[in-house]
């Protein structure tokens, strides 16, 4: 290589270099976060607690624009504008914003946000491109569906702006124009109440829809009346459900006639519809309609499942296996059996197939008919694997295999269990199968102890479905403390919801919410999810270890029985007067705080933890001494009554207490025994 070559090299691979330092250094300096940003930041986060919109602004507006959270400052100087009614800097900052940063988590919301500000500031071209572009990019959204009022508005404004140019002369013969819009502004208003039935704008679409004062056909009078009636104005839903097709009407109509007292009417218009037009109603709504027309049967309800049974049947109604399932209750043991073969006969596919078919492998094991339950059970694990049932029958087939002596086979159906329901009560069963745990395998362990230091429950990060970008905006937020901020990711996410009650410290409803949450979810998360620790939190710790090292119970059971009872609030109240924690009846609180010599203040102090956890675990060592120290019997003793206990345990027919859990006559006891211990095998799966 000659030198004219060898320079023009050098100088190539010296710029490329210089090249990516630069590149590089922009990239550091769009990713840093420096102490005086953060502190601006959160300076104008103290500022908008306090209501002081204007200083927070000009905080979120000083953070550098170089800072990996000045996305966030950037979304927060246009809410603070918003909070001010400063349209112009609003628009500004969403605009900014939603150009600057389209693929970030709060796209949706500033879209939204600048779409409204162009409405209030009456730029309707331009919010009504904005509304347009989010129904295209965010049509899985709440504010897809919201957009569609806001276009109604802006429809409706801009005829109204017409007719006013019309009257005043500037413009005339604009009659077809105007209708157009008006038109157009009705779809849009159809068009949310069709899709967000329940969403805050449907009165005020009904409403604006009512005020074009245009002719409306059949359907819209349907979804007009609908919406009333969903909002209790019925009165109004009464204007508009006759003028609807019956067809998909009749039940509201139905509805609207009981709350008028017209109950002959109602039973009438139900009699008459029902059975030709159920498939026009949602599954929900029917079986309600169903409800209320057998709770109004003269002949009782009995009477009036068979006659709602009988016209399903004539005319091949939807719901007859809705009925079948509730006529269980008024039924004989011989005749239950008939009514589960007919569901799973007859609607194979139906949402209480997969109940009967457990039913039915239920009674086939205990009558020993083994090769029937094999049968059924396989028939279940095949078809019904995402049911509630699901778990039930893969533990027994494994106990029915066992039985019959294939260990190999039923190894391989206590692991389903616990691949497929590892949060489940039979998971906790198969694991124990799996261990060959002696017969009584439900003894706990007084030792344990759970950890006594406060619990701080990080973000659920995994369970947002983002881009690694947004994830780290999210973590910063986490860092910068902006809880509220979180909200605005995704308002329908669950698992969003119940941290930030956590955080804001609603312990109960968090951990109710994270429940529902997670028994939603086809996959499991794993136990080290911190969605499981919302679900399943720890409270109240050094008061549960020291009573249960005091009555020798094992703390975890406790927690679990605590969080079963009240979810952790010390103020919850049942309809038959337990109180507090863990529940406690007034007068068992006396008996046992007299047996064991414990300060006892009266009803109020049970709503005190401390009283409320020392006297129930008192209590649950008393009904575990009269069960012959069982862990298990004081369980269900708990929620049935030690005598009942004790004479279920001597008079009902089982080989295991798997058995007679699953024979215990009141099925509040039986599902309150398998909720525990479920509880009790996840806090030890987290903890």
């Amino acid at each position: 290589m000659d030198w004219k070559k060898k320079l023009k090299f050098v100088t190539i691979t010296a710029a490329f270099a210089v090249l990516i330092m630069i590149v590089l250094s922009n990239i550091f300096q769009t990713t840093r976060i420096s102490e005086k940003d953060v502190r601006t930041y959160k300076q104008g986060l103290n500022y908008l607690n306090k209501k002081d919109c204007q200083n927070a602004y000009f905080n979120f507006n000083n953070v550098s624009k170089n800072s990996a959270i000045y996305e966030i400052a950037l979304l927060r100087q246009a809410m603070s504008a918003d909070e001010l009614n400063d349209v112009e800097t609003a628009i500004k900052k969403y605009k900014i914003f939603a150009e600057k940063y389209p693929d970030s988590v709060f796209a949706p919301k500033a879209n939204y946000a600048l779409a409204q500000n162009h409405f209030r500031a009456k730029d309707y071209n331009k919010s009504e491109k904005v509304f347009n572009n989010i129904r295209k990019d965010f049509k899985d959204s709440e504010y897809a569906k919201a957009a569609n009022y806001f276009l109604g508005a802006i429809y409706k404004a801009k005829a109204e702006e017409k007719k006013e140019n019309q009257f005043t002369g500037i413009f005339a013969n604009d009659e077809k124009e105007i209708l157009t819009l008006k038109e157009r502004a009705k779809n849009h208003f159809i068009q949310y109440l069709k899709e967000a039935k329940d969403g805050r704008y449907s009165i005020n679409c009904a409403d604006e829809i009512i005020s074009l004062q245009i002719p409306l056909d059949k359907e819209d009078n349907f979804l007009i009346g609908r919406t009333y009636f969903k909002n209790g104005f019925y009165k109004k839903a009464y204007e508009y459900l006759p003028k609807a097709e019956i067809s998909k009407s009749w039940g509201y109509l139905a509805e609207t006639h009981k709350k008028r007292g017209e109950y002959k009417t109602y039973r009438d218009l139900v009699e008459k519809n029902y059975p030709l037009y159920s498939q026009n109603i949602d599954e929900e709504e029917l079986q309600t309609f169903l409800e209320n027309y057998v709770a109004m049967s003269p002949q009782g309800p009995n009477q009036g499942w068979q006659k709602l049974l009988l016209l399903a049947q004539e005319n091949n109604a939807n719901g007859q296996d809705y009925i079948l399932y509730r006529l269980l209750k008024h039924s004989s043991k011989p005749e239950q059996t008939a009514i589960y073969e007919k569901i799973y006969n007859n609607f194979p596919r139906g949402k209480f197939a997969s109940d009967a078919v457990a039913n039915l492998f239920w009674q086939a094991y205990q009558d020993k008919n083994y090769h029937k339950a094999t049968e059924l059970g396989l028939i279940h694990a095949r078809d019904y694997q995402q049911t509630i049932a699901a778990p039930k029958i893969l533990f027994w087939m494994g106990k029915l295999a066992e039985r019959q002596g294939n260990k190999n086979e039923a190894r391989s159906y206590y692991q389903k269990v616990l691949t497929h329901y590892p949060d489940d009560y039979y998971a906790f069963r198969a694991a124990k199968r799996l261990k060959q745990s002696p017969n009584n395998n439900w003894k706990t362990k007084s030792t344990h102890k759970l950890s006594e230091k406060h619990q701080w429950i990080e973000f659920p990060t995994k369970q947002i479905s983002s881009t690694p970008e947004n994830v780290s905006v999210i973590n910063a937020i986490l860092k910068l403390n902006d809880y509220k901020l979180l909200a605005e990711i995704d308002k329908d996410n669950k698992a969003i919801q119940s941290w930030l009650l956590y955080a804001d410290g609603a312990y109960s409803v968090a951990a109710t919410i994270a429940r529902d949450y997670i028994a939603q979810k086809a996959t499991k998360p794993d136990f080290a999810d911190n969605v499981y620790k919302l679900a399943y939190p720890l409270h109240y710790q050094e008061l549960i270890n020291d009573y249960s090292k005091q009555y020798r119970l094992d703390p975890f059971l406790m927690i679990a029985l605590i969080r079963e009872e009240s979810y952790f609030n010390p103020n919850a109240g049942s309809n038959v007067g337990a109180r507090g924690l863990m529940q406690l009846m007034p007068a068992t609180a006396s008996f046992i705080a007299q047996r064991n010599h414990i300060t006892y203040y009266g009803v109020n102090s049970l709503n005190d933890p401390k009283t409320n956890i020392q006297l129930g675990c008192a209590y649950f060592d008393y009904a575990k001494e009269r069960l012959h120290e069982d862990d298990m019997l004081a369980t269900a003793s708990y929620n049935g009554g030690p005598n009942a206990v004790e004479y279920w345990k001597n008079n009902l027919q089982y080989k295991d207490f798997d058995e007679f859990i699953e024979n215990i006559p009141y099925p509040e006891t039986r599902n309150y025994v398998k909720k525990v211990y479920r509880s009790y095998w996840v806090y030890l799966n987290i903890y």
